[in-house]
């Protein structure tokens, strides 16, 4: 106690003081080899894929921390203007690019990787939602890459740009392009999800002039996409109008919820339909 009463405040330490007790420690990370981070690529494919889907239909902000992203390994091989991961189980993984933001250097990383066929390696990628057996790689390792000291043994391809000096042998192979994608799903989808396209770049009237495809959608056995449609083209076409040709009610409303009805079925289907193309049959 003071002499006035009051109880006296402990007296804190002086900054310099701070400074002398605190220590800096370096450490490396382990590598993707090593324990823990090697279990990652122990995973089944199967498990990861079931993973990943379920975390990408969440929203962002309620996805766990990296439950969205596959971890694989397997040799690389360029085909055309692609790139692809043979996996050891037998699958041929399409990779492409993640961003095309013009700071980013994800394509030309992956213009190199095309040209290095034969290459094995381990990446981390978020599978593509929409289209079968497509992975947009993030960061990828090799054992034949002679990576700079500091990117810690692996390549993050939307930071680092790769060059042919860190590659054993000269990579061959042209610019990569972007080839025209492929319909996602199978056929029946793609022609759900053009009328859709449809009425958001025609509207309407135009959608109610598209020649119907409800019976070559039933025949693929998607029988609620059938009913869909039908539904998007009766509330399309039915306008009922007074003598005079002026529109009755304003019936926007029944139309707007056909098409998105519409929408987020095709959207369903063809997550569906890509994720199980990733499991075995």
């Amino acid at each position: 106690m003071a002499r006035n009463g009051r109880s006296r405040r402990p007296r804190r330490p002086s900054r310099s003081a701070r400074r002398r007790s605190v220590r800096a420690v370096r450490a490396t990370g382990a590598g993707w080899t090593e324990e823990p981070l090697s279990r990652l690529w122990e995973e089944p494919i199967a498990d990861q894929v079931r993973r990943a889907f379920a975390a990408l239909a969440l929203p962002v902000t309620d996805r766990p921390a990296g439950a969205d992203l596959l971890f694989l390994s397997g040799r690389l091989d360029g085909v055309r203007d692609a790139v692809h991961l043979a996996t050891p189980d037998g699958a041929v993984l399409r990779l492409t690019v993640a961003s095309d933001h013009a700071t980013l250097p994800y394509r030309e990383n992956l213009t190199l990787l095309a040209g290095a066929a034969g290459l094995d390696v381990r990446l981390v990628g978020r599978p593509d939602p929409v289209r079968p057996q497509v992975v947009h790689p993030l960061a990828l390792a090799a054992a034949d890459l002679a990576l700079p000291a500091d990117w810690a043994g692996h390549l993050d391809l939307g930071l680092d740009r790769l060059r042919r000096k860190h590659f054993a042998a000269e990579p061959a192979g042209g610019p990569l392009g972007e080839a025209p994608p492929a319909p996602a799903g199978d056929l029946a989808l793609h022609l759900v999800r053009r009328h859709v396209e449809r009425v958001v770049s025609g509207g309407r009237a135009v959608q109610a002039l598209a020649a119907p495809d409800e019976h070559r959608v039933r025949a693929a056995r998607l029988e609620t996409g059938a009913g869909l449609l039908r539904a998007l083209t009766t509330a399309a076409g039915h306008r009922p109008r007074d003598p005079f040709g002026r529109p009755l009610t304003d019936d926007a409303a029944t139309f707007a919820q056909a098409w998105l009805s519409v929408a987020v079925y095709e959207q369903a289907a063809a997550w569906a339909f890509s994720e199980a193309s990733w499991l075995p049959r």
